[in-house]
């Protein structure tokens, strides 16, 4: 269901805290409240309030996630209020914690009020010389997708890993999905990287109007909740997870990445096993296919170019 950022601002609840006096609608004056989730989730959801601020999730003694209310209080006064609002007997169950993320979104809309403003800010659809592109059919959804990330960003992950920090995208980063049907974009999905390490989600219908829902391979996808699970999990999916050999078709057809046959590098797919470590959050092959290219450009005597230097710091 489409939504434009005026109905969305509707939504935001009328319980309302100041900075000075906290006003529990729910869980009253709680100090804590367990949440049935893990801590790195918990942390997620405080952050889609707020990224920057004192940590307010710890572990009990029986493994159970705590949220102390008075240090979010300090963080995030509306966080705090969301947890207040949703707790029971103390306790914020998983679907109570997806309510929160809701909520968390709609007060802190991740992405410009609609896909105009979006693309001309970032500049991801005519700024040809300063994004990377490739095209994929997997198991997110039916659609086949064009992905776009900005070549500082992939540049910037390769010199992490190779100074050993991993594949990890700077601040800012955003990655586009455009999901096709019949050549034309239909849906639109927007990561961006927040301050806090984790990934904000959105999604912009074929209206270009920011979205709750996208389509799946069986169930519509609820952004962010679902985004999230994917992303944040340890399941591998195809055809990433195949690559570089060709995945097995799916329920709905071929899952390939559509990329030139020289990019299909065992080697460099092999030293950044970049799918299965989820180092950051981020499933696509963006490195493995960027390091394949210039390698391939290499060895065919393309002109130097400005990242030739990241083959050799990657070791080749």
């Amino acid at each position: 269901m489409h939504r434009s950022f005026s109905r969305i601002l509707k939504w935001i609840p009328v319980c309302i805290v100041s900075s000075v006096v906290a006003i529990g609608c729910g869980a009253g004056g709680a100090k804590r409240v367990a949440v049935d989730a893990s801590p790195n989730r918990v942390r997620y959801v405080v952050g889609t309030f707020e990224p920057a601020g004192s940590d307010p999730v710890s572990v009990a003694a029986d493994g159970s996630t705590l949220v102390d209310i008075d240090v979010l209080e300090g963080r995030s006064p509306g966080a705090a209020l969301a947890f207040r609002d949703e707790a029971v007997a103390d306790r914020v169950d998983s679907d109570a914690l997806d309510r929160i993320l809701d909520r968390a979104w709609r007060m802190r809309p991740p992405v410009d009020a609609d896909l105009g403003a979006f693309a001309a800010r970032t500049g991801y659809r005519d700024r040809d010389g300063e994004w990377f592109r490739h095209e994929v059919a997997g198991s997110m959804t039916t659609y086949r997708r064009r992905l776009h990330i900005p070549l500082a960003a992939v540049r910037s992950a390769v010199v992490s890993f190779a100074e050993g920090r991993g594949l990890r995208y700077p601040p800012g980063t955003v990655v586009v999905g455009e999901h096709l049907d019949a050549g034309r974009v239909v849906e639109t999905t927007v990561m961006t990287r927040r301050s806090d390490g984790f990934w904000d989600f959105a999604a912009y219908g074929a209206d270009g109007l920011p979205v709750d829902r996208i389509r799946g391979t069986t169930d519509d996808l609820r952004v962010p909740a679902d985004c999230y699970g994917c992303h944040y999990g340890d399941r591998e999916f195809e055809p990433q997870r195949s690559f570089p050999a060709t995945a097995p078709d799916g329920p709905w057809g071929p899952r390939a990445l559509f990329v030139p046959p020289e990019w299909r590098r065992a080697d460099v797919t092999a030293r950044l096993d970049e799918h299965a470590r989820r180092e950051d959050g981020l499933l696509g092959l963006h490195a493995t296919l960027r390091l394949s290219a210039l390698l391939s450009g290499r060895d065919a005597g393309a002109p130097a170019g400005s990242d030739d230097d990241l083959v050799s710091l990657v070791g080749f």
